[in-house]
């Protein structure tokens, strides 16, 4: 990770549950990252874990998993509670964050694409096809990374953020495109909405903690959002609400006269709260 110069600094990772699959950022002001490393230190002290003890749910909920890391001799309730003090110390460290998200039961298996040109269109494996495939997890993970970050594009130009976000070195076919790592289409498409292109540095090998929060914040939030009747899920969606996130949903329409059939749709209320709140520091 490379040393924070700028003062917003925002972590991403994605997840899935049932029909919903998302992609979530923490946002943390530059300012905040020393309050925020103590908070989360305190909390892995008095749970008897090493400060250095990593957040991975996907084991964490797994019990053969969870066997072989710190949280062995954690019960399910006990690795909730936990995570639940997880969230709400960082809230109040200063930390906010975003979601974006799909539900698959409204997604076509693909959708239409107006003409695009961009600065690495000549990147492409001959000409760019109409269509996009949304079959794939993977394509709808990534359309949940639009989701999250055209929305921070809306609050905070890309000049005043430094973003990392869990690398992933899957390789899928895309738009015709050369099969490619999820890692450079994270940028291949890059969104400049504001002042700047937006490239986020994947990381790989040794992570930064503050990572792991993302890793939990898309992980409840799939839970708590979807329909699937769960039996933490109201721990899951206390753990979201005491960070109190602002949703990007990647809506489909079928019959866009412009002829494009995805869109973003963002929820303006914590939209709002969390704008004002990261314009304090830009």
């Amino acid at each position: 990770m490379n040393v924070i110069e700028k003062p917003i600094v925002v972590f991403g990772d994605e997840s899935h549950s049932n029909e919903i699959v998302t992609f979530a950022y923490v946002i943390v002001p530059a300012v905040k990252m020393a309050t925020l490393d103590l908070a989360l230190k305190e909390v892995k002290n008095r749970y008897g874990l090493p400060e250095d003890a990593r957040i991975h749910c996907r084991n964490m909920f797994n019990a053969d998993a969870r066997a072989k890391t710190v949280f062995a001799t954690f019960s399910t309730e006990q690795v909730l509670r936990f995570l639940f003090d997880l969230m709400s110390v960082s809230f109040d460290s200063g930390v906010r964050g975003w979601v974006g998200y799909l539900n698959t039961q409204n997604a076509p298996d693909a959708i239409r694409m107006g003409a695009w040109e961009g600065p690495d269109s000549d990147k492409l494996n001959g000409s760019l096809r109409d269509t996009w495939d949304v079959s794939s997890l993977k394509n709808r993970m990534m359309l949940s990374y639009y989701a999250a970050t055209v929305l921070l594009s809306s609050a905070v130009p890309h000049s005043k953020v430094s973003a990392f976000i869990d690398g992933d070195k899957t390789k899928i076919p895309h738009m015709d495109m050369r099969r490619r790592k999820v890692d450079g289409l994270r940028s291949f498409f890059g969104l400049d909405t504001n002042d700047s292109r937006f490239e986020p540095e994947t990381v790989h090998g040794i992570k930064p903690l503050q990572l792991d929060l993302a890793d939990l914040l898309a992980y409840a939030a799939a839970r708590a959002l979807s329909k699937v009747v769960l039996k933490s899920k109201s721990e899951f969606s206390s753990i979201v609400n005491v960070i109190r996130p602002a949703y990007c949903e990647v809506v489909f329409s079928g019959n866009d006269p412009n002829g494009h059939a995805m869109r973003f749709q963002a929820y303006d209320h914590a939209v709002d709260e969390i704008k004002s709140y990261i314009n304090q520091f830009v």
